[in-house]
Formats: C-alpha cells, structure tokens, sequence
C-alpha cells in the first residue's frame, strides 16, 4: 500500500495532472482535474463539482498527459484514445475536458469538430460495429441480413464446399464481424481445411457472444482434444452439459472422452467433476431412450433386440464358464469309463476266440462264434467311436467356453468425438437432436 502511494505522488510531483481518470476501489471511475492533498486527492469533474477521494480509496490513476507535452502531442494522443474507443459517451466527457484545459487553442478546434461528430453519435445511440458506426435500425437491419446470409451459408458448409462458403463468409463478416451464427459457420469451416487453431479462436468469440451455446462449447472441447489439451477439453464438455443437459450427442461425446481418458488424469478435480455430471445426466438420458426401445452401450446406443440378445449372449457365458469344471470333469471320467469298458469287452472277445479254437489231429479247428460276440464286437465299435468324439470334445472345451466369452465382448467404443455441425448454428431454427460430424 505504501508503495503505491509513494509512486501516484511521485508521478504528481514529476507533472500537474489534470484531465485523467481515477479508478476506484469500488468499481466507479472519476474524471477531471486531479489535485493532490494532504488526506488524498481532489477531482474537479466535467460539471464543476469537486471530489474529496481518500488515498485509500483509489485503486489506480490514469495519467491523461505530462505538463511537458506539446498541445499537437496532447491532441495526438487524445486522437488515439478517440480511435479507439467504442463509448460515445466516454468520448464526448474527453472532447469537453481537452476543450476546456486548452481554450482558444487550434487543437481546442479540432477537439469541438470531434466533439460534435461524438456528441452526434451519442444522441443516436450509435453501435461500433467492427470499423462502422450504426443507429439502432441500422444494427437491427444488419442483424436481419446477417441472420440471411447464415441461412444462405449453411448448405455450403453442410456440404464441405470450403471455397465457396469461405469467401462468402469474408463478404459479410467484414460487414458482422460479431454475428455469432457467421463466427460458428466461419469455424466449422476452419477444422473442414485442418485450421485448428483459427478454428478455436473463432468458436471462442461465439463462446464471448453466447457463453451457454452448447455446440459451441462441444466444438471447443473436439478442438482442445485434437490439440492435446485434455483437461481443458473436458471442461469445455461440462460447460457444454449444463447448458445443454441430457443432450445425446454432447453425452456421446464425454463417453467416448472419458474412456480415452489416461488413468493419471481421472483423479483430476475437472475430469471428477465431468464424470459425475455424466452420470447423473446419462441415467436420465437412458431412462428417456428405454421408452423408445434404445439402450446404451459404451458410447452407442443399440436396439432392444441387439440389447437382448447381448443379456442372452452374456447368461450363456456365465453357464458355460461356471460349468466348465464340471463337464471337464465328466468328460474325463466318461473317457476313462469307456477304455476300461472297452478294456473288458476285449478281453471277453479274446476268451471267447480261445473257447471256439479246438486242436483235432494236429490241425485246428475254428468253432462258430456266438451272437454275444458279435454283439460285444459291436460294442466295441461304438465305444471307440464314442471315445474319439469325447477326446475331441474335451480338446475343445477351453476353446468353447472362451468363444462364448469372447461373444460377450464388443467394441462400443469409436475413439471419435463428433462435431456438431451446421445444426448447433446460433440463429437456425433449433432442432430436437444436433446433427454431428466427424471431428
């Protein structure tokens, strides 16, 4: 604090300042001739009235001019506060302040020429525009043929045709350089040539404009996702949640931003906050798609069919992959139950072979065999048989009970956030559901 002091009255002992701005701590400006005193300073304003201000209460002083300075450099530098200013009323307190503080002086002249052409512009309650002034009707007029043209350029952008949509946007944004419909199209219009960066700087002009424009701040969080920039991207998505609640195409969005998301990042207060906001929106914007038969899945939205043959999908897995032990088990048992009934039923055959073979006379001589043989030969047959697809079962088992697994598994997840396009343009008609197009 003492600092400060010792620098405004170190500036007042250097030049007489007269005709400069002092900025309160509340917020409110004064302006005249400034004097210093014993307990502040003392402002002789515009209307003649004086001012007692305390030290205390002054947050900073603009120095008009130096006592040094010439009447043509104090004109000069009038003239480059003039131009840059957009308050008439600002304007015409300067114009009457120099008039007063160089009376009868050329630069007085000019100052009076200036005054009349301000004074003029405030009673019309003009509007800077860019590098034009306009009454009232004029802007209302400029708004009409401004809201025209984003009607006119809407179908070239939707289209892709940059060139053309490119110049006709630089007609008439010279003309409304602060429409936010134009500035919208203007950077739909950048990202379709691969201009990210002018892209986000005319989408943060439309945020300026219109701080709750939904789309507008879902395009910023694609831009600052492309760029690297994933906090900030994600809080672009919140703003663009709370101004838009329940949207699906914003909501599709923060899914797939949310999965893509680094494990480092997740514990961000931002990404924290986003994904509660998600949540809560997502379970009400679920309950309204239920009705319509559309379910969500990752960052999709599937039918019911699909959504139910999914549940199957899965309940078949889970039996399988808790059944596995056991039909593990009960295959092997069934394998080794068939090579001992096998095992037996050969050595029956054998038995009965032997039984039916009689040595006559040095010769031998071959018995009929009976049915029990042929059918036990039968037996054996079947069993191989029953053995060999068994084996193969059982070699298939792991690899039955992973497909099915495996079948339960998908991908709802594109890894892409969706612009949204020429629909979110602020001055067409809204619609029920924002078209999107690949960032």
């Amino acid at each position: 604090m003492k600092e400060w002091r010792i620098i405004i009255f170190l500036a007042f002992s250097a030049a007489a300042a007269s005709g400069d701005v002092v900025h309160l701590r509340d917020g409110s400006t004064l302006e005249g001739q400034v004097r210093r005193t014993a307990d502040g300073y003392q402002i002789t304003t515009l209307d003649g009235r004086t001012a007692q201000v305390a030290t205390g209460d002054v947050k900073s002083i603009e120095l008009k001019r130096a006592a040094t300075e010439s009447p043509d450099q104090q004109y000069d530098a009038f003239a480059r506060f003039l131009a840059g200013t957009s308050d008439p009323k600002k304007a015409v307190q300067r114009c009457k302040i120099f008039i007063a503080e160089n009376p009868g002086t050329p630069t007085a002249r000019k100052a009076a020429h200036d005054l009349t052409l301000w004074q003029a512009r405030l009673d019309q309650h003009m509007i800077r525009i860019g590098a034009n002034w306009l009454t009232p009707e004029q802007v209302a007029q400029q708004s009409v043929q401004a809201h025209q043209a984003v009607q006119a350029i809407a179908p070239l952008v939707a289209t892709e045709n940059t060139a053309a949509a490119s110049a006709a946007l630089a007609k008439v944004l010279a003309v409304a350089p602060k429409d936010p419909g134009l500035l919208y199209l203007k950077g739909l219009v950048l990202i379709q040539q691969e201009q990210l960066v002018p892209a986000r700087q005319a989408f943060e002009h439309v945020e300026k404009l219109l701080p709750d424009h939904a789309a507008t701040h879902n395009n910023l969080a694609i831009i600052l996702w492309k760029t690297h920039a994933l906090i900030p991207a994600l809080g672009e998505y919140d703003k663009a949640m709370l101004a838009a609640p329940t949207n699906r195409a914003i909501l599709d969005n923060v899914a797939e931003a949310l999965h893509l998301l680094p494990e480092n990042l997740k514990k961000n207060a931002v990404a924290v906050r986003v994904l509660q906001h998600f949540q809560e929106q997502d379970a009400e914007l679920q309950d309204k798609l239920r009705s319509q038969g559309l379910h969500r899945a990752g960052a999709r939205w599937i039918s019911q069919e699909e959504y139910t043959a999914r549940i199957e999908a899965a309940k078949a897995a889970a039996e399988k992959k808790e059944t596995f032990p056991s039909d593990l088990l009960a295959l092997q048992y069934r394998l080794l139950e068939i090579d001992r009934t096998i095992e037996e039923d050969m050595n029956i055959l054998n038995a009965m072979r032997q039984q039916s073979t009689w040595v006559v006379y040095g010769g031998t001589v071959q018995y009929p065999l009976p049915d029990r043989y042929y059918h036990l030969e039968s037996e054996v047959s079947r069993l191989k048989a029953e053995r060999l697809m068994k084996q193969r079962q059982l070699a298939q088992l792991p690899k039955t009970v992973r497909e099915s697994l495996q079948r339960t598994v998908t991908n709802d997840y594109t890894g892409k956030q969706n612009l949204i396009g020429v629909s979110g343009t602020p001055g067409l008609p809204p619609t029920t559901q924002p078209t999107t197009q690949p960032s």
